[in-house]
C-alpha cells in the first residue's frame, strides 16, 4: 500500500472562554468582500459568513451561518492517532493547528 500524507489546518476554536464574537476579514477584491464572524459559546462556535458583492451598480449582502463544535487541542491531535495515523508535524501558530499525518 502506498504511503500518503495529509495536512490538516484547523482554527484553534477551543482557546476562548465566555461568550463573545470575533470578526475576521477573509478576502476582498474590487467587487467582493468576504468577512467571517465567529460567535463563541461554551461547546460550539457559530460561524457567520458575510459576502458583499457589487453588482449592477450596487452592493448586495449575502449571509450564511452554521455551527462548529469546539474541541480541545488534545482531542484534535488524538483523532488521527486513534485511526492509526502517525503525526509527522504538529505546530500551533497564530491560532491555527497545523498537523501533517501519515498512514
Amino acid at each position: 500500500m502506498p504511503e500518503w500524507k495529509v495536512n490538516f489546518i484547523v482554527p484553534e476554536l477551543f482557546n476562548r472562554t465566555g461568550r463573545y464574537s470575533t470578526i475576521y476579514p477573509v478576502k476582498s477584491d474590487a467587487t467582493r468582500i468576504l468577512t467571517c464572524v465567529l460567535e463563541y459559546f461554551e461547546n460550539k462556535v457559530r460561524v457567520t459568513d458575510l459576502l458583499n458583492e457589487f453588482e449592477d451598480g450596487q452592493w448586495e449582502q449575502k449571509v450564511s451561518s452554521y455551527f462548529k463544535i469546539r474541541l480541545s487541542k488534545e482531542a484534535v491531535i488524538k483523532m488521527p492517532e486513534n485511526l492509526g495515523l502517525k503525526i509527522q508535524y504538529n505546530k500551533t501558530e497564530k491560532g491555527i493547528i497545523n498537523l501533517v499525518v501519515q498512514k
